[in-house]
């Protein structure tokens, strides 16, 4: 849970609209249930809160990775539609035909034209630092604003980051932290691919700018000096309520990995390798 929160919460200072986040403990008939994370939807109550017009498609992708599909029935199928459920995906399709097959030349001004650029580049940086890497193909909102006739992209969904992945037999997560993914995830077809994050990091102006968020991010708000106090008072905050929790997840008795109480040490862990490499 502390996890999740610091997640979410590094978006904050990159001026990336994003869902609020808290704890919530859960009673049923008077009866402790546990200690939940509560974060806001993505809605139209979310983009009225940041004064982002309200009336536009907005999609949360479902293993959709932004390259063409082979019929229109997989753009429906990997990206639902959240809002104007009764109108088609034309405005999706037609901005995903533009980054596949736009000219390299033209790709830079083109884009700029349909996407907020910055706003990207940061959520991208972000996902990156915090190793968020399901971001490449779910994960996360597309939204195409009416008013201005711009894309931008909304986070969601960073719970398996900071160094953890899925990984059985041992649990929910796997037994490793690692901290030495690419700072350029998701332009390798080899890997987890994005079609759209391929095209912005082969153009120079874009990587140079991304490298300058995270050099910026690692010195300011991700910095160990300014994260791992936080990462403390949200252990403090939460920690008797999550003792308490009568379901609360035991990796340490059940396969003898980490817990909740190595849950700091493993936060601050990933944080000072990240940087490092």
């Amino acid at each position: 849970l502390a996890a999740q929160l610091r997640r979410l919460r590094s978006f904050y200072p990159r001026g990336v609209p994003t869902p609020r986040a808290g704890h919530a403990r859960l009673y049923i008939n008077d009866e402790y249930y546990g200690l939940f994370s509560q974060v806001e939807q993505v809605d139209k109550r979310f983009l009225h809160r940041f004064g982002i017009e309200m009336h536009g498609n907005l999609y949360k992708p479902f293993y959709g990775n932004l390259g063409l599909e082979e019929s229109d029935w997989w753009y429906w199928e990997h990206y639902p539609k959240k809002t104007n459920r009764q109108s088609g995906h034309e405005d999706l399709v037609a901005f995903i035909e533009l980054i596949n097959n736009t000219p390299d030349e033209q790709f830079p001004d083109a884009i700029t034209e349909v996407l907020d650029v910055n706003g990207w580049l940061d959520w991208y940086a972000v996902n990156i630092l915090i190793g968020n890497f399901e971001m490449t193909n779910k994960n996360h909102y597309l939204y195409h604003d009416s008013s201005t006739g711009r894309w931008m992209i909304l986070p969601w969904d960073v719970d398996i980051s900071f160094g953890h992945n899925e990984g059985n037999p041992y649990g929910l997560f796997d037994r490793d932290i690692s901290w030495d993914n690419p700072i350029d995830t998701g332009a390798d077809p080899t890997g987890k691919y994005n079609h759209l994050i391929d095209r912005m990091m082969d153009v120079p102006e874009f990587r140079f700018y991304h490298c300058r968020r995270l050099t910026e991010s690692m010195a300011d708000e991700f910095s160990p000096a300014e994260m791992l106090p936080r990462i403390d008072e949200t252990f403090a905050y939460i920690y008797d309520a999550a003792i308490a929790d009568p379901n609360r997840w035991r990796p340490d008795e059940l396969y003898g990995t980490p817990g909740f109480e190595d849950g700091p040490d493993e936060l601050k862990t990933y944080i000072t390798h990240r940087i490092q490499f």
